[in-house]
């Protein structure tokens, strides 16, 4: 059902719609429908579900017209929530591992700790949210403040960020590994090649040798042994040692190499 519900925002807003009194309405919320009641098709600021992030923060961005900053907020969460279960229905497994992702951060967290890992092109990453050692300085004509630069083992690490980050950013790291990967195979190829995150380039006449490349490439990141997650489980328990990890959550049942015959697997 809330899958339905997103899917009929991405229509309305497909079809230039920017009434969303409809979506608001299903959230229980009179106050939030009422406010969306008046919002003409021509509002530029409004957004339908389909076109929002799926943090409430970035959501509460595309309804800053609203004059109830408390409604904003509560709209805007109910909006996140709504999109993130429907993720969860329609892709339970990717749902799992994002969970688990954030749990094992909290646990190294917990100990006042950041989350660190290498990717598995060895690239050393970590988490730098901490609290900010603030210095206070007084002259004459001024005052400001100077950040002390504190060492890792004397900071005060930011626990709720560490977890919310933690997913993304692993995400992240794997798919900026893919990247290089196809880049050196490029390279190797006598292929242009550039890139920004998940954009691809290179010659028109050398877009089917990549396409080819990316997908070999993203099969061979994926089916490595040991596999990405129990590599990152791995390095967790070898840097704290004392602490215990849950369990890494089940796989799903899709093959990894039917993705070389996927058409709009990269596109």
């Amino acid at each position: 059902q809330k899958a339905a519900l997103v899917a009929a925002a991405q229509g309305s807003s497909s079809s230039g719609s920017r009434d969303n009194s409809w979506l608001l309405a299903a959230s229980g919320m009179a106050a939030a429908a009422a406010a969306a009641g008046g919002v003409g098709r021509g509002r530029a600021a409004g957004a339908a579900a389909g076109e929002l992030g799926v943090v409430a923060p970035g959501m509460r961005d595309e309804y800053s017209w609203m004059d109830d900053k408390d409604l904003v907020w509560q709209v805007s969460k109910y909006l996140a929530d709504l999109t993130l279960d429907a993720i969860g229905e329609m892709f339970g497994s990717a749902r799992g591992i994002m969970s688990w992702l954030a749990d094992c951060a909290r646990v190294v967290a917990a100990g006042n700790a950041p989350v660190s890992w290498s990717s598995p092109l060895g690239l050393p990453i970590m988490q730098p949210y901490h609290k900010l050692s603030l210095t206070n300085i007084q002259t004459a004509t001024q005052s400001f403040a100077v950040v002390a630069q504190d060492s890792p083992d004397s900071c005060q690490w930011l626990k709720a960020r560490q977890r919310s980050a933690f997913p993304p950013n692993f995400i992240h790291s794997i798919d900026s590994t893919h990247m290089m990967m196809t880049a050196s195979a490029c390279s190797q190829a006598g292929i242009t090649f550039a890139g920004v995150h998940d954009s691809f380039w290179t010659h028109a006449g050398h877009v089917p040798a990549m396409n080819k490349l990316l997908r070999d490439k993203f099969v061979e990141l994926h089916t490595r042994e040991p596999d990405l997650l129990q590599d990152l489980l791995g390095q967790l328990q070898a840097q704290h040692p004392g602490l215990e990890f849950p369990p890494i959550p089940a796989r799903g049942e899709l093959s990894v190499a039917s993705v070389r015959n996927s058409r709009y697997f990269f596109s």
